[in-house]
């Protein structure tokens, strides 16, 4: 679903940040909590990406020519999972 990829995208490089701290070789622990309650507040600052979506499937947006469209019930779902992720 092209709904979960644009999800993905405003989450993912803030998850990405933090993954990158676990992946160093000294790992320092006083950066634990900072960087956590950091990444988390990244996280509560994102906007709802599926309204991006439907401007980008609406007329004149990047997708137009794919003429696919998005229902309420999809984006109920998207901004749901969208929550779930980032609340």
């Amino acid at each position: 679903m092209l709904g979960m990829l644009y999800i993905f995208h405003s989450v993912l490089p803030v998850m990405g940040n933090l993954s990158k701290l676990f992946q160093t070789n000294a790992l320092s622990y006083s950066l634990l909590k900072p960087s956590i309650q950091a990444t988390k507040s990244r996280l509560t600052d994102l906007l709802d990406p599926v309204d991006d979506l439907t401007k980008d499937l609406a007329a004149g947006g990047k997708f137009a020519q794919a003429e696919l469209t998005v229902t309420d019930a999809e984006k109920m779902f998207l901004s749901g999972m969208f929550n779930k992720y980032t609340k």
